[in-house]
């Protein structure tokens, strides 16, 4: 009973604040709607950062927060120039207004008939969609955009905003820059509906979640996305033999610091380094895991380096699930993903024969093994998974865009084997 009053305080509480917000963006009429050739979806991320810089000198460009009154004061001074607004700052024209107000009103009730027994916190999700078309709708009768680059598949917004861009002549284009890492299946991206998505990893999607995507949808692989020019250029630069490990879930997990031990020791003349991400490191267990670490061997080494960084200081690589081996192969590092069955009931990386490691013996057989010859890093497994074309992803935009590439592809991986020249440890 207490959730459904509950919830039937939500809908009229959503009921009055759709007619509130659209009463404060009345116009008597729409004026002649703003036209961009590119929003974009603008959550302060580097990456996002260095596509602007690629994309404003030959297309108009519009910076879009989320937030009623976003701020943009850490924005970098190359897109200081570019317009900015939030994704509220739409117009009502006055003759529109009662009927889309109806409308929106006929949603909730619609939405409460159906769920009102709902979980509440589910419920107000689903009662909030009326205002957020309501608000989507009036973006885009101010604002013409040709593509909208999206950072949200994991939102609903991202499918009402589709249909009002198809509405105003415009397309709807994404990025998902990692793979699914912590479990085989994840129910926020099964129902997605854009133009493009572009991917690291479409494979893995494949089945029972892929299934549930437009068939309109082009899904487009690509090269790391959050790697720099700068970063991407020094994959072919000459690098010792020395060994990488990258810790995020298995920070201080037994059989992972026993990996490295056992590594370590193997390999005495060789660097071993090991980085944790950020959020980890700074956990409890990632200070004893640091600890831990450092004491395990003279040659390891603790590093707070970026891992493109450590991916050229390195010729292996060892992480646990994380985007960052994959990213590692594309640099031309021989990469395996540390696998704990028992923690981890299930990975797509598994899917991949030779990709999985579960101990530090193991890790030592197959780098002895890729050395002698006697057991080659099987690169051609992994070319149904990931791109490894060479074609930086910034390129693969400005192409789509038809924009000229600053650079042509080059591959760092040819026959089975790793373009990048070796050389012996400076330990």
């Amino acid at each position: 009973m207490w959730r459904r009053v509950a919830n039937t305080t939500l809908a009229g509480i959503n009921i009055l604040y759709c007619a509130i917000w659209a009463v404060t963006r009345l116009k008597i009429r729409l004026p002649v709607a703003e036209k961009f050739d590119v929003a974009v979806d603008y959550i302060f991320d580097t990456s996002d950062d260095g596509l602007c810089k690629e994309v404003m000198p030959h297309r108009s460009v519009l910076l879009v927060g989320r937030k009623t009154a976003p701020s943009f004061n850490r924005l970098p001074e190359e897109l200081q120039a570019l317009p900015r607004c939030s994704t509220t700052e739409g117009h009502v024209a006055v003759l529109q207004a009662p009927g889309l107000v109806i409308n929106a009103i006929a949603d909730i009730v619609r939405i409460w008939r159906a769920s009102s027994n709902t979980d509440t916190v589910l419920f107000l999700a689903l009662v909030a969609l009326p205002l957020k078309n309501l608000r989507c709708r009036a973006f885009f009768d101010r604002y013409h955009i040709g593509i909208y680059w999206g950072r949200d598949p994991y939102n609903a917004e991202h499918v009402l905003r589709h249909h009002h861009l198809h509405r105003t002549g415009g397309i709807s284009w994404a990025v998902f820059q990692g793979y699914p890492s912590y479990a085989a299946l994840y129910p926020h991206f099964r129902y997605l509906n854009f133009d493009r998505y572009y991917m690291m990893t479409p494979c893995f999607f494949d089945g029972p979640v892929r299934m549930h995507w437009p068939e309109s949808m082009e899904v487009k692989s690509i090269e790391a996305f959050c790697a720099t020019r700068d970063e991407y250029e020094r994959r072919f630069e000459p690098r010792a033999h020395d060994i990488l490990f990258m810790s995020s879930i298995w920070t201080g997990q037994p059989e992972f610091v026993s990996a490295i031990r056992i590594v370590a020791q193997a390999f005495p003349d060789r660097k071993i380094f090991v980085q944790t991400k950020r959020g980890f490191a700074a956990t409890p267990a990632g200070h004893q895991f640091a600890a831990d670490a450092v004491a395990l061997a003279p040659n390891v080494v603790l590093s707070k380096e970026l891992p493109y960084d450590l991916f050229v200081r390195s010729r292996y690589s060892v992480s646990d699930p994380s985007t960052v081996i994959f990213e590692a192969i594309q640099f031309g590092n021989y990469s395996f993903v540390f696998d704990i069955p028992d923690a981890q009931k299930s990975g797509v990386h598994r899917l991949i024969e030779g990709f999985s490691v579960t101990s530090g013996e193991e890790i030592v057989k197959r780098i002895k093994g890729i050395e002698s010859g006697v057991e080659p890093f099987p690169i051609e497994r992994f070319q149904s998974f990931i791109q490894l074309d060479g074609e930086h992803f910034l390129d693969t935009i400005r192409q789509d865009l038809g924009i000229d590439p600053k650079r042509m592809p080059q591959p760092i991986w040819c026959e089975g084997a790793s373009l990048v020249q070796d050389m012996p440890s400076d330990n």
